[in-house]
């Protein structure tokens, strides 16, 4: 099997592209990695696969994933139990770490198109239908030092879940953590709003909060 690979580096997180052209069914894989205080670490794994029947699109968060010693063999084993559903349209699936679908994907461009410019595409239409389940991987992203990641996920969380109180708290420690501060406290202060609005245990929130909204 033939199998290309590009290197896609940014500023703090850099994926692996592999690419297999051999058979009826092509297949893109893209492995994305961070630089964190304890060395580079995998944060998700995409799959494409396009053909005859259609596309497949799966995104799997990874989590604790230890990647010393590894090889790719290693790494196509990786959501390798996940269904595979092609599509005639581009649709995706996301799973959280514990291999949960959470979301899907949708985007507006032909299949071969899709494939072709494959990672370089627009914005998909992101529709989150576990919650907590999303919650809680845009929380393991939090704790990994993945918070661009982090944040992505948590922008949709409340944006699609406006009641979600938690997720306020989430974002605006991402947000602090990544340095924009302001949107740290503009968040925080939503919090704060929700837990009263919803007769919530005032007491439960945490003293960072109110030193950081200062």
């Amino acid at each position: 099997m033939s199998i290309s690979t590009e290197l896609i580096q940014n500023d703090n997180w850099f994926s692996l592209l592999y690419e297999s052209n051999a058979s009826a069914i092509k297949i893109k894989e893209k492995y994305d990695f961070i630089y964190s205080s304890i060395g580079i670490v995998l944060v998700s794994k995409e799959v494409v696969k396009f053909g005859k029947d259609g596309l497949v699109l799966n995104k799997l968060f990874v989590e604790n994933y230890d990647m010393s010693q590894k090889t790719y063999d290693d790494l196509l084993t990786l959501g390798n139990t996940l269904k595979e559903e092609f599509n005639k349209k581009p649709i995706g699936y996301v799973y959280d770490s514990k291999n949960i679908l959470f979301a899907k994907m949708t985007y507006k461009i032909s299949l071969e198109d899709f494939y072709v410019d494959y990672p370089k595409l627009g914005n998909a239409y992101f529709k989150i239908n576990n919650v907590e389940s999303a919650n809680n991987q845009a929380f393991s992203l939090e704790k990994i030092e993945a918070n661009n990641f982090s944040k992505s996920l948590l922008k949709e969380i409340v944006l699609q879940y406006p009641d979600r109180t938690v997720a306020f708290l989430n974002l605006a420690d991402v947000d602090w953590k990544l340095n924009t501060k302001e949107d740290a406290k503009k968040n925080y202060k939503t919090y704060i709003s929700l837990m009263k609005s919803q007769n919530k245990d005032l007491s439960k929130i945490p003293q960072r909060v109110y030193d950081r909204i200062k």
